[in-house]
């Protein structure tokens, strides 16, 4: 069957029915013009009795780039019965899609809000391919968007340069294109922040410059950093009103098996205090040796003589420190106690030869 024309006398009915044999089955519109003109013919959607509802119309038109297809649609009520109709989507003949614009400059454009967005695949790749471009940019700048350098990671750019990644649970933040993959770990040059849901956070900051700038809004004293362990406070940086107080958790409520420190002078005694230089910048300075302090007040020492990183004892951070040297560190203000008992017991050495002295004087 084939349905060639339609006469004057045939002006409407109910549906319309092709049934072909044909692989290829059509309906034609056909214009009488020659090939050189413009022309648009499309598809009206009409309520009887009424203007125009809603029409697709196929255009060819030189000056508005080549239009493909423009689907248009009443406003509102009032102007469904005037007729007036306004174009709300176009696809051209290079195959971009234009809502609420008819400018394009990709094979999306869209003007206006768009509450959701689904997904949108970078072309050539499916759905979690690699993609050095990027797969969503919102305008602007055709370097700057969201995009999938690999699998399970999305990262965002802006003007080319990689800004924010998330990886596996992480996200990081950085200044130039290398991202800060397992946050700083004092080996690193990157410049940057990041964080992720692990605990882990990481500032770093070119050259000498301060990384963590923490600060009251008001003057007096108050606490600028307090530590837990879960919700029991181990310590404190605070200010006092006229100092910084760098404070560890020392209430008589915590202790128990309370006894005076004994042999504090010959403990004392027995430490070294040494005269040296830094091998990192041949600074001159004076001090302990962190191993010799371990052997009279070990709880002043953190970590074990000739320690070295394993694989077992590190975090993500410092998984490159493998096999290097964990070195011991020494809280000087832990030798306080040790330093006043002694002098206390050097002060009663002092009396007492004061009093023997005066005795034997006055004989």
């Amino acid at each position: 069957m084939a349905l060639t024309k339609v006469t004057s006398n045939l002006t409407s009915f109910d549906s319309l029915l092709v049934d072909s044999d044909n692989t290829n089955t059509t309906i034609t519109i056909e214009s009488d013009l020659d090939g050189s003109s413009n022309f648009s013919s499309g598809i009206d959607f009409v309520r009887e009795g009424e203007a125009k509802g809603s029409r697709i119309e196929s255009v060819r038109d030189a000056s508005a780039g080549g239009v493909g297809l423009k689907f248009l649609t009443t406003a509102d009520n009032a102007a469904e019965v005037s007729g007036t109709l306004t174009e709300q989507m176009r696809l051209d003949r290079s195959g971009n899609v234009m809502i609420g614009t008819t400018t394009a400059s990709g094979k999306l454009n869209v003007n206006g809000d768009i509450n959701f967005l689904g997904r949108i695949r970078p072309s050539g790749t499916g759905g979690n391919g690699s993609k050095t471009a990027p797969s969503i940019c919102p305008g602007y700048d055709n370097d700057s968007g969201f995009f999938q350098p690999s699998s399970n990671v999305l990262a965002m750019s802006l003007g080319g340069t990689e800004r924010v990644r998330y990886s596996g649970g992480d996200s990081t933040f950085t200044s130039d294109e290398d991202v800060i993959t397992n946050f700083y770990n004092g080996a690193g040059s990157n410049t940057g922040w990041g964080g992720n849901v692990a605990g882990y956070f990481a500032s770093v900051r070119g050259g000498t410059n301060t990384p963590m700038y923490v600060s009251h809004s008001s003057t007096g004293s108050g606490e600028f950093i307090n530590f837990l362990q879960s919700t029991t406070s181990r310590g404190t940086i605070s200010y006092n009103g006229s100092v910084m107080v760098y404070g560890g958790t020392s209430d008589y409520r915590l202790k128990e098996n309370v006894v005076d420190l004994p042999n504090a002078t010959t403990r004392l005694n027995a430490l070294r205090p040494v005269n040296f230089d830094w091998i990192e910048t041949g600074e001159n300075s004076e001090g302990f040796l962190a191993h010799e302090v371990q052997a009279q007040v070990p709880y002043a020492v953190q970590g074990t003589h000739n320690e070295l990183y394993t694989e077992d004892g590190v975090g993500e951070e410092q998984a490159n420190l493998v096999g290097e040297p964990k070195y011991q560190q020494v809280d000087y203000g832990k030798l306080t106690p040790l330093l006043v008992k002694a002098l206390q017991e050097a002060n009663a050495k002092i009396e007492a030869l004061e009093t023997r002295i005066e005795t034997l004087e006055n004989a």
